[in-house]
């Protein structure tokens, strides 16, 4: 028996609860705390990590391949930023970009996704 896709499977999920431990760091450690930031930026990465390592286990699938996609529009999102030099203070477009790209996994194209119908599931 191939162990290979359930062990990808507790992977992307060990990797999501690490994730989402981060998410609510950032939510601990308020803007003007020395943890903020860092917990923040590991938060990010998890997101893209989380997003990509999906996909590549999926890869054969429609959903697999979109989640290829996530993390190069999540870093280009941070790029992006960073390339006009920031927008301003408390302007967090790559956060809104890395956020709603989780919230879409997290409701559409994950493996266990409530909004994917029965058939879809893969």
């Amino acid at each position: 028996m191939d162990d290979r896709p359930r062990f990808g499977g507790r992977l992307v999920a060990a990797l999501f609860g690490l994730t989402a431990l981060l998410m609510a760091g950032v939510g601990g450690f308020p803007a003007d705390t020395a943890l903020h930031v860092p917990v923040a930026l590991g938060f990010f990465l998890g997101v893209t990590v989380v997003l990509g390592a999906d996909g590549i286990r999926r890869r054969d699938t429609t959903a697999g391949r979109l989640l290829l996609a996530a993390p190069v529009l999540h870093v280009g999102a941070w790029y992006g930023w960073l390339a006009v030099a920031s927008l301003g203070d408390g302007i967090a477009l790559p956060e809104l970009v890395g956020a709603l790209l989780l919230a879409a996994w997290v409701l559409a194209l994950s493996p266990v996704a409530p909004l994917k119908t029965v058939d879809s599931r893969a």
